[in-house]
């Protein structure tokens, strides 16, 4: 399991640039698999080569015969951009990716293993398309390239030849038709709910396959440590059954205020000599035993004048994530990574938004019992923080002060009229706990960065379930006098179909750190 903040490098599309092949001359010299002929002409009439080896009439696929002696175009499900289901798939948007080459293959054959990708790294409406033939099985291949287990597969062999590179292809691909690419969950623990979320990386980033949550009592997650497993690990088993979601490697994120963040100026070192110079400072900052905590460090800067390095150190109470990690071995998953929500909410914004510039911004995540605040310039993390106020306020003063249950409270906080209250006295009590809350994080912000800096912050961006409660940003824009906007996590986040929609626009702020946790991968430090 790794314990850090980094975030891995999200990969770029690939297209390749097929050689040029003389098909004719080839041919010639070596039978060709039926198949491979198939689907690498429509590719060639693309650039623009016109004189394609016949077809046979008896060689059908799906009953259709692919291109006869006498004819001179293709089907139309076997043309570059064909239509399938009403859905256009076009080869330009491919992702096309030559995994299964050695160094010294020819140009056939790389031109070979590269269609052979090519056709089986696209997924339209269930089928598996290629530009020359098609199969009905209900596959759902993702066009992401090759995972690990495919990458073994794929690996390069001496004495390659056409034939065996597209077996090969075919058998790693098509082993079993039903399998999806590997995937990691995201487990967010908040003191109200648990978000689980399932992802798998690709060339385009990280996209989310189910995504859901289930609430948890109040009492399960106290004083930043899960008090109690039991609840936690039935909701994440409900919710896996619910979705059908197979992964079983964890990613998830203990809470800011469990964890001590400091930015300390070293000696620029590099190897073994950096982290026992790290260890020597944490021995400094950190008033417990270092036997006691789980520790982490990143090097963020390096300081040429007078030759310093600026160094991110990171430390929890080995309890407090013993905590987290034992609640997901419960249910039978293997945490891989833990984060810290501060700096999951930096990731999401830099998922969703470009890079800022000018003035300082401000990240503020309202959760249940507290409220992370994550200040960026230029891009950089400066300032991570929290107060002691978020949505359960609301909870508590109604059940307090309108003498309602804390389902009624619940509802009545939705704007839904529950428990015989008055609805002009729960508005009244929303506004005062709203006002406090505006009045913390105003605090926060103030004494944290004005007192180092006369910079104002350009933009507050919220997050969080208590976000969008009525009045809230417009109080806190009117005292700051800034822009505050309530961040949208899946501004640009990549979500499959089957996710549910209505759950992203009724909760979309409060999934905010699980999305940022979806930017990580297994392995990541």
């Amino acid at each position: 399991m790794q314990f850090g903040r980094g975030r891995a490098s999200l990969a770029s599309v690939l297209e390749t640039t097929l050689p040029p092949v003389n098909f004719r001359t080839r041919h010639e010299h070596t039978p060709l698999p039926r198949i491979e002929r198939s689907c690498c002409s429509p590719l060639a009439e693309k650039r623009g080569v016109s004189e394609l080896p016949g077809v046979a009439p008896r060689l059908l696929l799906d009953g259709q015969p692919l291109l006869s002696a006498h004819e001179k175009t293709w089907p139309r499900w076997a043309r570059p951009g064909l239509l399938v289901s009403g859905l256009r798939s076009s080869p330009e948007r491919r992702h096309v990716g030559c995994t299964s080459c050695p160094p010294d293959a020819s140009e056939w054959e790389k031109t070979l293993a590269t269609l052979a990708n090519y056709a089986l790294t696209s997924r339209r409406a269930g089928r598996i398309l290629a530009a020359g033939f098609r199969s009905r099985a209900p596959a759902r291949l993702e066009g992401v390239g090759c995972g690990d287990e495919e990458d073994q597969a794929l690996a390069p062999a001496e004495g390659v030849t056409p034939r065996s590179l597209v077996r090969r292809v075919l058998a790693a691909k098509l082993s079993n038709p039903f399998r999806r690419a590997a995937g990691f969950l995201v487990l967010d623990i908040g003191s109200s709910s648990v978000k689980l979320a399932e992802v798998h990386h690709g060339p385009s980033g990280p996209r989310l396959a189910t995504l859901d949550m289930a609430p948890l009592p109040p009492t399960v997650v106290q004083s930043n440590v899960v008090q109690d497993e039991g609840p936690v690990v039935d909701a994440v088993r409900a919710i896996m059954a619910r979705r059908g979601v197979q992964a079983r490697q964890v990613i998830t994120a203990v809470p800011g205020p469990a964890v001590m963040v400091k930015k300390v100026l070293l000696p620029a070192q590099t190897g073994a000599a950096v982290e026992s110079a790290v260890l020597a400072e944490a021995g400094h900052l950190i008033p417990d035993s270092l036997d006691n905590v789980n520790l982490d460090y990143q090097v963020i800067d390096l300081i040429e004048a007078g030759n310093k390095m600026e160094v991110l150190v990171v430390a929890v109470k080995k309890e407090i994530i013993n905590s987290y990690t034992n609640a997901i071995r419960a249910a039978d998953l293997e945490p891989v990574v833990v984060d810290v929500d501060y700096f999951a909410l930096e990731n999401m914004f830099e998922l969703n938004y470009d890079p800022p510039g000018g003035h300082p911004l401000a990240l503020v995540n309202i959760g249940a019992r507290y409220s992370s605040i994550n200040i960026l310039k230029n891009g950089r993390s400066t300032f991570t923080g929290d107060v002691p106020v978020g949505g359960a306020e609301y909870n508590d003063a109604l059940v307090r002060q309108l003498g309602v249950s804390p389902a009624d409270a619940e509802a009545l906080k939705q704007g839904r009229a529950a428990g015989g209250a008055d609805p002009a006295a729960a508005e009244q009590v929303l506004a005062s706990v709203t006002e406090l809350i505006v009045e913390e994080i105003q605090r926060a912000l103030s004494f944290f960065w004005t007192a180092a800096t006369d910079e104002p912050l350009g933009a507050v961006f919220l997050s969080g379930g208590p976000a969008r409660m009525p009045g809230l940003s417009a109080e806190l824009k009117q005292r700051l006098d800034c822009v505050v906007e309530v961040a949208d996590p899946f501004r640009r986040a990549q979500v499959e179909r089957r996710v549910d929609r209505l759950l992203i626009e009724a909760s979309g702020p409060s999934l905010a750190i699980a999305v940022g946790l979806a930017t990580r991968r297994p392995g990541d430090k």
